[in-house]
């Protein structure tokens, strides 16, 4: 089930807010009601994998009381990561080790038949940044139903953002919540719609030119790579900011604030601005957990460089199994290096020059990122740097219907004034617009449009 499904915008949302708020007299029930819903909510994908949520839930629950009975005993700390690591390494690489496994003679066809559970990569950064914090002392165990509540809670289980325990139990313990709170409602419904009209109005209508691109076989010209990669540029920002506005929106719906994961990325003016603004909650669990403990900013410079490097080689590894994946976080990592060494020799450009730079440099490493294999980023590349992109019509839309390159192109210059905005931290909606703007929505759905997954529920 997607938030873009007519399931779950036209029952199972309206369902459980009803009867959220109506046991708004009992807390207790009304937490054990949304993680009742939330599991459902997974399981509408894959039920046999609701047994592993479980699990990775009980499991890191045990390990946070043994950390803080046992004075942050290290040891299960290693032990609790090391577990949440090796589930999620099983599933996330099962193909990529199947082939060397074989080649020691060991039966792993198994591996290739494993189906990636949706989420995983999110809830297990979210457990391993608790147990963390545990062990440093900052936080400290909840209840078994609000802990459940903190890992199941469906806006943010299938593609984040990646949230911090401490940020989410003092919310879900305040009864004061648990009313409908006129002015929060009607934000999370103008949320919803927005993050509806980003995936569905924009990345949908997108996908097709960045697919022509990417996903066909034989000759690919210079306008066509070029019309490719700066759709797949716009496709990926509107359809994972867009479920997250979503998420955040239904959070909202509940009285409940998630964290923010996107801030006007492609207004950077330089590559760790960009890592400020994109995937916030990511960045912020690498740097907090992975870069500061190998020794952050206040060391010397090669050892500054390496630690950026590791980082970022994790980051892209996180994001999937490949070597355009490593090639693609390797990239970003040495970006961000050069920018530190040019920060040490002060050396500073203009704003416009630092925004095109940097633009230019993430939209070129997003044909990386999207590429299936280093053959077909190869391809693309020769395509676009072969010669300079032609005024005719690229191949592959000659025969497309006149419609739709109409409608793309409204979409695109529509989108050019407002797709970066932060809107969530600027707009005060009224309840009565927020209705109208999200029946309006719903009419243009359901008129034009057809359900499509979110690109992060696979990562």
């Amino acid at each position: 089930m997607f938030f873009n499904s007519y399931g779950f915008l036209l029952g199972f949302l309206p369902a459980v807010c009803t009867v959220y708020f109506l046991l708004r007299r009992q807390p207790r029930a009304g937490t054990w009601w949304l993680v009742a819903a939330s599991l459902f909510f997974y399981a509408r994908y894959r039920a046999a994998y609701l047994g592993l949520l479980i699990a990775s839930i009980l499991w890191n629950y045990l390990i946070s009381f043994l950390i803080l009975r046992q004075k942050r005993n290290w040891g299960y700390l290693v032990l609790g990561i090391s577990m949440n690591l090796a589930v999620l390494g099983l599933f996330k690489y099962s193909r990529m080790l199947a082939p060397a496994l074989e080649n020691y003679h060991v039966h792993a066809s198994i591996l290739y038949d494993l189906a990636f559970p949706l989420g995983i990569s999110f809830f297990t950064f979210s457990q391993i940044a608790y147990l963390v914090d545990v062990y440093r002392g900052v936080d400290r165990p909840s209840s078994i139903r609000d802990y459940a509540l903190f890992v199941t809670f469906f806006p943010h289980l299938l593609s984040g953002p990646i949230l911090r325990h401490k940020e989410m139990v003092p919310q879900f313990e305040n009864v004061l919540r648990r009313r409908m709170i006129p002015r929060y409602f009607a934000r999370g419904i103008s949320l919803i719609v927005i993050g509806l009209a980003k995936k569905t109005l924009i990345a949908d209508s997108l996908a097709p030119l960045a697919a022509r691109a990417f996903d066909t076989g034989g000759a690919l010209d210079s306008a066509t790579a070029w019309l490719g990669s700066t759709a797949y540029t716009f496709q990926l920002y509107n359809d994972f900011s867009g479920y997250c506005d979503i998420a955040i929106g239904v959070s909202f719906l509940f009285n409940i604030r998630i964290p923010e994961n996107f801030r006007a990325p492609y207004q950077s003016t330089s590559i760790q601005e960009f890592w400020q603004r994109w995937h916030i909650t990511l960045g912020r669990f690498f740097r907090n957990y992975v870069f500061f403990p190998l020794g952050g900013n206040r060391v010397q410079y090669y050892r500054q460089f390496s630690g950026i490097m590791i980082t970022f080689m994790l980051v892209g590894l996180w994001h999937g199994v490949g070597w355009t994946f490593l090639l693609w976080g390797t990239l970003h990592g040495m970006a961000l290096a050069v920018q530190v060494l040019w920060r040490r020799l002060r050396i500073r450009l203009p704003d416009f020059a630092g925004w095109a730079l940097t633009f230019a440099f993430v939209d070129l490493a997003w044909v990386v990122f999207r590429a299936r294999d280093l053959t077909t980023m190869r391809k693309v590349f020769r395509a676009m740097f072969s010669a300079l992109p032609k005024i005719p019509v690229p191949s592959g839309l000659t025969n497309a219907d006149p419609r739709l390159l109409v409608l793309i192109a409204a979409i695109l210059l529509a989108a050019i004034p407002v797709y970066s905005f932060t809107i969530a931290s600027r707009m005060k909606p009224r309840l009565w617009t927020a209705a109208l703007g999200a029946i309006l929505l719903t009419t243009i759905v359901l008129r034009f449009a057809s359900v499509s997954y979110f690109l992060y529920a696979f990562f």
